[in-house]
């Protein structure tokens, strides 16, 4: 089949790599500008497209592109796109959308996902319309949410799944053998909203379960949690657990109490954290244990 390949990131990539490996003519590619946490942008893009003689865009309105293809793939789109568009193409376009249809819509729906503590991550792959993430349902990848998964291991398995899922879609397609299913409108759809990096700042009067998930939920790829010492020192946390201490305490949240294996342990609103990685990971746990005098703020 003839595909057009719409999007961002190194997932747009590597769907486009396995998409030629199963023999598809990529007809065009449309980007736009990445996030800042992302690991291919347009540059990249534009230097996979050359490689391979593919008619490249990085501007939104693709207009200057011949768009002759019979499907089109999108991943990490910046906008709704409109029925002129999604009319060109006639078998339409397919949207790898890592949220469970029709419930999760819209924006970091992983992140708040392990913020909402659902049990499992599910990649949806669904045709566009012209209403945010309301097209029919192509088919659903699922796996569990562990108690230690955070973005850092739901993002390396988005890694392998949504290029193999969105393609296994595009064979179907192309074989005649993939049948949709429109969403369920009795399920209200539950609309997650763009996250940006204070969004991750902890709150040590919090319960530390829920400091745990904003950790998770901010972890590489993403910028991480923050925090800062009195000193003004901002302290970016990657990895972090519940610590069950062996006493009773006394402490205001945010203290730093004492430190496991070298890890800061600091009081939270009900109990307990402990520090296991930061981004400077090193002189950050020996400045926040330099004295038991320090808060964390």
């Amino acid at each position: 089949m003839r595909v057009g390949l719409i999007g961002r990131t190194h997932w747009l990539r590597d769907t486009g790599l396995l998409v030629s490996d199963r023999g598809h003519e990529i007809s065009f590619l449309a980007t736009a500008p990445a996030a800042p946490d992302a690991k291919v942008g347009v540059a990249e893009l534009r230097a996979f497209a050359r490689e391979r003689d593919i008619p490249f865009s990085d501007d939104l309105r693709v207009s200057h592109l011949s768009l002759e293809a019979d499907i089109c793939l999108s991943v990490n789109w910046t906008t709704v796109l409109r029925q002129p568009f999604l009319a060109l193409f006639s078998n339409g376009i397919l949207n790898a959308h890592a949220g469970d249809l029709p419930r999760y819509r819209g924006n970091a729906t992983l992140n708040w996902a392990i913020l909402n503590e659902e049990k499992e991550a599910v990649l949806t792959i669904h045709r566009m319309v012209e209403a945010l993430d309301a097209g029919p349902i192509a088919l659903k990848k699922r796996r569990p949410i562990g108690p230690s998964d955070d973005m850092t291991t739901l993002s390396a398995w988005l890694d392998d799944m949504i290029p193999a899922a969105l393609v296994e879609a595009l064979d179907g397609v192309a074989d005649g053998t993939l049948r949709f299913t429109e969403q369920d409108a009795t399920i209200r759809p539950l609309r997650a909203y763009p996250r940006k990096p204070e969004d991750s700042r902890i709150d040590w009067r919090d319960a530390a379960e829920k400091i745990v998930r904003v950790v998770r939920a901010s972890s590489p790829p993403f910028g991480g949690a923050l925090t800062r010492m009195e000193s003004g020192r901002q302290v970016v946390i990657h990895r972090a657990r519940v610590h069950q201490p062996d006493h009773d305490f006394l402490a205001v949240p945010g203290q730093v109490c004492f430190a496991v294996a070298g890890n800061p342990v600091v009081a939270t609103g009900d109990g307990m954290l402990e520090i296991l990685e930061c981004a400077d990971d090193e002189n950050a746990k020996r400045e926040i244990l330099s004295s038991l005098r320090n808060r964390l703020l």
